[in-house]
Protein backbone atom coordinates (compact mmCIF):
# COMPACT_ATOMS: atom_id res chain seq x y z
CA UNK A 1 0.00 0.00 0.00
CA UNK A 2 1.12 3.28 -0.63
CA UNK A 3 0.95 6.34 1.51
CA UNK A 4 0.02 8.93 -1.57
CA UNK A 5 -3.14 9.93 -1.82
CA UNK A 6 -4.64 9.20 -5.45
CA UNK A 7 -3.09 6.69 -5.53
CA UNK A 8 -5.25 3.42 -7.30
CA UNK A 9 -4.75 1.60 -4.14
CA UNK A 10 -6.92 3.89 -2.20
CA UNK A 11 -9.08 4.94 -4.58
CA UNK A 12 -12.85 4.45 -3.91
CA UNK A 13 -15.50 3.95 -6.47
CA UNK A 14 -17.28 6.52 -7.15
CA UNK A 15 -20.97 7.42 -5.22
CA UNK A 16 -23.54 7.65 -7.43
CA UNK A 17 -22.37 4.65 -10.29
CA UNK A 18 -20.47 6.60 -12.45
CA UNK A 19 -17.59 4.96 -14.04
CA UNK A 20 -14.21 5.94 -15.41
CA UNK A 21 -14.91 6.65 -19.28
CA UNK A 22 -11.36 5.73 -20.33
CA UNK A 23 -12.22 1.74 -19.07
CA UNK A 24 -15.38 1.95 -20.61
CA UNK A 25 -15.13 -0.48 -23.99
CA UNK A 26 -16.77 1.39 -26.94
CA UNK A 27 -20.26 0.81 -28.91
CA UNK A 28 -19.72 2.71 -32.19
CA UNK A 29 -21.79 0.75 -34.73
CA UNK A 30 -19.73 -0.94 -37.66
CA UNK A 31 -16.72 -0.49 -36.25
CA UNK A 32 -15.15 -4.23 -35.71
CA UNK A 33 -14.28 -5.48 -39.21
CA UNK A 34 -15.61 -9.35 -40.74
CA UNK A 35 -18.85 -7.99 -38.67
CA UNK A 36 -21.25 -9.73 -41.04
CA UNK A 37 -23.02 -6.59 -41.18
CA UNK A 38 -20.18 -5.26 -42.90
CA UNK A 39 -20.02 -8.06 -45.45
CA UNK A 40 -23.36 -7.35 -46.64
CA UNK A 41 -22.63 -3.74 -47.36
CA UNK A 42 -19.60 -4.29 -49.56
CA UNK A 43 -21.54 -6.50 -51.29
CA UNK A 44 -24.53 -4.78 -51.93
CA UNK A 45 -23.97 -4.25 -56.01
CA UNK A 46 -26.60 -1.53 -56.73
CA UNK A 47 -25.47 1.20 -54.24
CA UNK A 48 -21.82 0.45 -55.16
CA UNK A 49 -23.44 0.78 -58.49
CA UNK A 50 -24.77 3.93 -57.47
CA UNK A 51 -21.79 5.93 -55.76
CA UNK A 52 -19.00 5.02 -58.50
CA UNK A 53 -21.41 6.29 -61.12
CA UNK A 54 -22.54 9.48 -59.74
CA UNK A 55 -19.99 10.66 -57.70
CA UNK A 56 -17.22 12.70 -58.94
CA UNK A 57 -14.64 9.99 -57.43
CA UNK A 58 -12.82 9.10 -60.70
CA UNK A 59 -12.13 12.67 -60.85
CA UNK A 60 -10.58 13.37 -57.78
CA UNK A 61 -8.68 10.41 -58.05
CA UNK A 62 -6.98 11.25 -61.30
CA UNK A 63 -6.15 14.52 -59.38
CA UNK A 64 -4.72 12.91 -56.36
CA UNK A 65 -2.69 10.04 -58.65
CA UNK A 66 -2.24 11.39 -61.90
CA UNK A 67 0.80 9.33 -63.09
CA UNK A 68 -0.35 5.90 -61.77
CA UNK A 69 -1.75 2.92 -63.71
CA UNK A 70 -5.05 2.17 -64.49
CA UNK A 71 -5.29 -0.28 -62.19
CA UNK A 72 -3.73 1.29 -59.12
CA UNK A 73 -6.60 3.84 -59.41
CA UNK A 74 -9.28 1.13 -59.57
CA UNK A 75 -8.07 -0.45 -56.28
CA UNK A 76 -7.85 3.07 -54.88
CA UNK A 77 -11.30 3.98 -55.51
CA UNK A 78 -12.15 -0.03 -54.25
CA UNK A 79 -10.27 1.32 -50.92
CA UNK A 80 -11.79 4.40 -50.75
CA UNK A 81 -16.04 3.13 -50.83
CA UNK A 82 -14.98 0.54 -48.32
CA UNK A 83 -13.50 3.00 -46.27
CA UNK A 84 -16.64 5.54 -47.12
CA UNK A 85 -19.12 2.78 -45.94
CA UNK A 86 -17.50 1.38 -42.99
CA UNK A 87 -15.84 4.20 -41.34
CA UNK A 88 -18.70 7.21 -41.45
CA UNK A 89 -16.07 9.32 -38.92
CA UNK A 90 -13.30 9.85 -41.86
CA UNK A 91 -15.62 11.47 -44.35
CA UNK A 92 -14.41 14.83 -43.37
CA UNK A 93 -10.95 13.53 -43.98
CA UNK A 94 -9.56 13.70 -47.25
CA UNK A 95 -10.56 12.90 -50.07
CA UNK A 96 -13.62 12.40 -48.54
CA UNK A 97 -14.68 16.07 -47.90
CA UNK A 98 -14.47 16.49 -51.54
CA UNK A 99 -16.98 13.52 -52.62
CA UNK A 100 -19.66 14.65 -54.12
CA UNK A 101 -22.73 12.94 -55.68
CA UNK A 102 -24.09 14.04 -59.11
CA UNK A 103 -28.02 14.85 -58.04
CA UNK A 104 -29.65 14.71 -54.12
CA UNK A 105 -31.81 12.21 -55.77
CA UNK A 106 -28.86 9.66 -56.63
CA UNK A 107 -27.49 10.91 -53.09
CA UNK A 108 -30.93 9.70 -51.53
CA UNK A 109 -30.92 6.76 -53.41
CA UNK A 110 -27.41 5.12 -52.54
CA UNK A 111 -28.50 5.86 -48.78
CA UNK A 112 -31.44 4.09 -48.97
CA UNK A 113 -29.89 1.20 -51.08
CA UNK A 114 -27.11 0.96 -48.36
CA UNK A 115 -29.84 1.05 -45.44
CA UNK A 116 -32.85 -0.89 -46.53
CA UNK A 117 -30.41 -2.78 -48.98
CA UNK A 118 -31.73 -2.47 -51.43
CA UNK A 119 -28.83 -5.10 -54.22
CA UNK A 120 -30.81 -4.29 -57.49
CA UNK A 121 -33.25 -2.11 -59.44
CA UNK A 122 -35.38 -4.82 -59.39
CA UNK A 123 -35.62 -4.32 -55.54
CA UNK A 124 -36.03 -1.17 -55.88
CA UNK A 125 -39.06 -1.33 -57.85
CA UNK A 126 -40.41 -3.82 -55.67
CA UNK A 127 -39.85 -1.36 -52.79
CA UNK A 128 -41.61 1.54 -54.87
CA UNK A 129 -44.49 -1.00 -55.58
CA UNK A 130 -44.47 -1.16 -51.92
CA UNK A 131 -44.52 2.33 -51.34
CA UNK A 132 -47.35 2.75 -53.76
CA UNK A 133 -49.56 -0.23 -52.32
CA UNK A 134 -49.88 1.47 -48.94
CA UNK A 135 -50.12 5.22 -50.10
CA UNK A 136 -47.38 6.70 -51.10
CA UNK A 137 -46.63 7.41 -55.09
CA UNK A 138 -42.95 9.05 -54.75
CA UNK A 139 -39.84 8.58 -53.50
CA UNK A 140 -38.90 12.10 -51.35
CA UNK A 141 -35.09 12.67 -50.03
CA UNK A 142 -35.21 15.02 -47.09
CA UNK A 143 -32.13 17.30 -47.00
CA UNK A 144 -32.18 17.37 -42.86
CA UNK A 145 -29.25 20.37 -42.89
CA UNK A 146 -31.80 22.94 -45.02
CA UNK A 147 -34.21 24.98 -42.50
CA UNK A 148 -32.74 22.25 -39.62
CA UNK A 149 -33.73 24.63 -36.19
CA UNK A 150 -31.58 22.36 -34.74
CA UNK A 151 -28.62 23.06 -37.06
CA UNK A 152 -29.36 26.91 -36.78
CA UNK A 153 -29.44 26.94 -33.03
CA UNK A 154 -25.86 24.86 -32.86
CA UNK A 155 -24.54 27.06 -35.32
CA UNK A 156 -25.51 30.05 -33.07
CA UNK A 157 -23.89 28.68 -29.78
CA UNK A 158 -20.65 28.76 -31.54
Amino acid sequence: MSNKPGTSAQSAPRPGGYSNARNEASTKKNTTPGDGNDKQLLENSYARQLYFQHTNLTELIAKKLPKRSETTRRNYATQLYELFLLQPDMRIHDPFHEVRFDTRYNEGLFYMARNIPLITEQTLTQHKQTLAAAGIRQLCFVDMTKNNLMLEYQEKGK
